[in-house]
């Protein structure tokens, strides 16, 4: 909606005139169309100019300046009427600029005598101007269409009045110059702001045409109003020394078009029989819709500010040739048929040229089950890049297995489409809905991918020893984790973080020759993708080392000599590679075993396995090698101590006698055994037990052997353990036996 703001004269007499209103004169000018508009007026303002008449001049110093538009031939005439005995003078110029007036074409000065006080241009008189001797009247102007009339009233009496201006023939006057001209749905704001006005009181004619104005309820009191409906108002200014001026306002308010549909573009294809005449008129009922042809009309334009200013028009509408092929856009201007003051504009394009389609790029789809086939929604893919900028209500695209079926057109894929693995190319068809014949062609490929990390990437190590630099050869991974995938299909990359292979961003740019960024040890990422798209992948990682070799701490190692021969055969990798090796890798590093720090430091003199070390104890040396460099290696050394298994003597079964009351229960002190086990060994250390797997397992020993009551009567077996106290795990178990005899019975001596 717009808002507009009348002023009470500059304003609608700016609109009317094409020369430039910028002298004060054209700032005050008050328009008038009928009788109406010239009643109670009030000459107060000094004159902006010298008034000059071809008799006289004069300098107004109590004025009102009036303006009137000539539609009819009229001999014009007009009476200044005063309400009391004032003197007014007049001066009237015939189509003047007001910015330079020049000498009036007519005037009268007189000086009234009683009965004598109207002035002004009647048909009798003859002369065109007069002094104070006149009478008042000088003669009319015979006026046509277009001819435009400036009047000035001076008051030259300083006694306040209001006079009325009364006109021969108003009918001859355009109303135009005192029109407001608004669009439905509006507001135009009247404001009749008088600088030296005391108050305002606001009418409306009631009924239109009728002269009679009726005050708005509630009273309408500001110096402006807005109005938003037809009709003809009026306000009375009251100004200072009990003075009045009354001005009028007609305002029309005209039916207000909208765009209802947007326009549509419309296309010819240039295929040599199409001529670019396009029918703009096609548009006409889209963008009226609903709105009445009658009352609305549409018009085209080959600018928009030529839609916009209601100019240059394109007079055939019908069969217009377009002007700049292949392309142009034309603007539709919806106007009230009346006045065309009320309008809509939109725009749309007329295409003149053979279908274009856009830049068909590959496409990498994943195949997340591995069977070689993924349903495409084609449409949903690459509709909107083979259209490119063109309007898809206007073309339609289709896809097929062929150049030739898409030339055709025949055999379109259906929606899904099954791509089969591992590539196949789709033609793609823009055709013009209106021109079949008019199309365009293109393919694309689409590639079918299911990268997998076939084998794990393996760790690569360098030893920090002076000679080495730390720089790898990442793509030493790259065969084994493609394994058996085609590498014109796949292609490896390298990255320091995660995110990054994941995201496809910043890939390690030299992996043939990659500096460790964080020694001793640095995580890289590998991702294996489709060399077509990237967008199918999968991402692994392994680690480069750049170090020295550490070996773990070596501890001491003791070994029973079970059958006390002085010699102890040895696993030593079973026994000792885990703990020389300390979370190295085995299948980058290898631990040997020697029998001297310089045979360890040189790698010669290996121990075979198993290795036979001598009673007592013997050192070995340890060497942990990485193989992939075998100046780069780590010594240390443990002891194997060689402890002999105390030899045991079967004893003999332990037997006592039963005591009243020969419950087969009996008090054994086992201690009397130890020596004839031991054969008083100085080494051993016996303990006896009820069960064998607790004395192999060295567990629950007979707290109490020397009063060892059996827990089975008459008859039990105990199975002493022998250990050597120099190594509690070489040891020996055997059997003896506890039995518990019945005593014999005393009796009587037998009498007689």
């Amino acid at each position: 909606m717009k808002l507009n703001k009348i002023y009470l004269i500059f304003s609608i007499f700016f609109v009317l005139h094409s020369y430039s209103l910028t002298a004060q004169v054209c700032d005050i000018l008050i328009p008038i169309c009928t009788s109406q508009d010239g009643l109670e007026n009030n000459a107060i303002d000094p004159s902006p100019i010298t008034i000059i008449t071809a008799c006289q001049t004069l300098q107004g110093t109590r004025t009102a300046w009036y303006y009137i538009l000539i539609e009819q031939p009229t001999n014009f005439t007009f009476q200044v009427e005063p309400t009391g005995n004032v003197d007014y003078d007049l001066a009237v110029w015939l189509n003047a600029d007001c910015t330079n007036l020049g000498i009036a074409d007519r005037g009268t000065f007189d000086a009234p005598g009683a009965g004598e006080y109207d002035t002004g241009l009647d048909m009798p008189s003859v002369d065109t101007c007069e002094g104070a001797a006149g009478d008042g009247d000088v003669i009319f102007m015979a006026l046509v269409p277009g001819d435009e009339i400036i009047i000035v009233v001076d008051r030259y009496s300083a006694t306040a009045d209001i006079f009325d201006l009364s006109f021969g023939d108003p009918d001859a006057f355009n109303c135009s110059i005192v029109l407001t001209e608004a669009c439905e749905g509006d507001t135009v704001t009247l404001d009749a702001t008088d600088p030296d006005g005391l108050g305002y009181v606001w009418s409306f004619e009631n009924p239109i045409g009728s002269g009679n104005f009726d005050p708005f309820i509630p009273a309408e009191t500001t110096a402006s109003i807005d109005v938003t409906i037809d009709g003809n108002y009026k306000v009375i200014v009251d100004l200072p020394s009990g003075v009045t001026d009354t001005n009028f306002f007609d305002v029309v308010f005209y039916p207000n078009p909208i765009t209802e549909n947007p326009p549509e573009d419309l296309f010819q294809c240039d295929d040599g029989t199409n001529t670019g005449v396009f029918d703009l008129t096609i548009n006409t009922p889209i963008v009226l819709g609903g709105q009445d042809p009658l009352i609305y009309e549409v018009k085209y334009y080959t600018t928009l500010i030529d839609s916009q200013n209601d100019t240059n028009a394109i007079f055939t509408p019908l069969a217009y040739p377009i002007a700049a092929p292949p392309q142009q856009t034309i603007y539709v201007r919806i106007q009230d048929i009346t006045t065309g003051t009320c309008f809509s504009v939109s725009d749309f394009i007329i295409d003149f040229s053979e279908v274009s389609i856009g830049v068909m790029t590959d496409i990498g789809i994943c195949d997340p089950d591995g069977d070689g086939l993924v349903d495409l929604d084609l449409p949903l893919l690459k509709n909107i890049q083979a259209l490119g900028v063109l309007d898809p209500l206007l073309y339609s695209v289709s896809y097929y297995g062929s150049q030739g079926d898409a030339e055709t057109p025949s055999s379109p894929h259906p929606n899904p489409y099954t791509v089969t693995g591992p590539s196949e190319v789709i033609w793609v068809r823009v055709e013009n809905n209106a021109t079949s014949t008019c199309f365009a062609i293109d393919s694309f490929l689409v590639t079918i991918a299911n990268p997998q990390v076939v084998n794990p990437p393996e760790d690569l190590f360098q030893c920090d020893d002076g000679t080495n630099t730390g720089v790898f050869d990442l793509t030493i991974n790259t065969p084994i984790v493609l394994g058996g995938q085609d590498p014109l299909i796949y292609e490896v990359k390298y990255y320091t973080t995660l995110i990054d292979s994941q995201n496809d961003t910043n890939a390690i740019f030299t992996p043939l020759a990659y500096p460790i960024a964080a020694p001793p040890q640095q995580t890289i990422y590998v991702r294996i993708q489709d060399i077509t798209t990237g967008a199918c992948f999968s991402v692994s990682d392994f680690f480069i080392d750049f170090s020295q070799v550490s070996i773990g701490v070596m501890t001491n190692y003791d070994s029973c000599d079970a059958d006390a021969d002085g010699f102890v055969d040895l696993n030593l990798p079973l026994i000792k590679d885990a703990e020389a090796l300390s979370g190295l890798d085995p299948l980058q590093f290898t631990v040997t075993y020697h029998g001297s720090q310089a045979d360890a430091d040189n790698n010669v003199g290996t121990y075979p396995n198993p290795y036979t070390v001598a009673a007592p104890s013997e050192t070995i040396f340890v060497r942990v090698e990485n193989n992939s460099t075998p100046t780069c290696f780590a010594t240390d050394s443990f002891q194997v101590f060689v402890t002999l298994s105390i030899t045991l003597i079967d004893p003999t079964p332990y037997i006592l006698c039963d005591e009243f009351p020969n419950d087969g229960l009996a008090e054994f002190d086992l201690t009397t055994k130890d020596a004839e086990i031991t054969g008083g060994d100085p080494n051993a250390v016996i303990t006896y037990h009820e069960f064998q797997a607790d004395a192999d397992a060295g567990l629950n020993p007979i707290l109490t052997p020397a009063i060892f009551i059996n827990t089975t009567p008459s008859y039990q077996i105990l199975y002493p353990r022998v250990e050597n106290v120099i190594n509690p795990d070489c040891y020996s178990t055997t059997e003896l036996v506890l039995q518990v005899d019945q005593a014999p019975a005393i009796t009587d001596p037998i009498t007689d």
